[in-house]
């Protein structure tokens, strides 16, 4: 799957418009559309800040990389919290 279709995944699983996730990484509408388009990639900060709204990693994101020991790290990290 390429980038501009994990995003759209990504934030209709969320439940975000274009427009809310767009405020939320202070991007504007229009070039948050254009990531979901596939016409241009965001830059490192707002990669950052999507990941961590989208609750994926940046290499998740970017590159649809899934590595099963930061999930099973972050799952026992939550645990040792509370």
């Amino acid at each position: 799957m390429k980038f501009a279709q994990r995003l759209k995944t990504l934030r209709l699983q969320k439940g975000y418009t274009q427009e809310e996730l767009a405020k939320m990484v202070n991007v504007t509408h229009p070039a948050y559309s254009s990531y979901e388009r596939g016409c241009n990639l965001p830059y490192k900060n707002s990669q950052i800040q999507l990941a961590k709204i989208l609750g994926v990693t940046v290499a998740e994101l970017m590159l649809g990389i899934v590595n099963e020991n930061d999930t099973e790290c972050n799952a026992e990290s939550s645990e040792n919290e509370i």
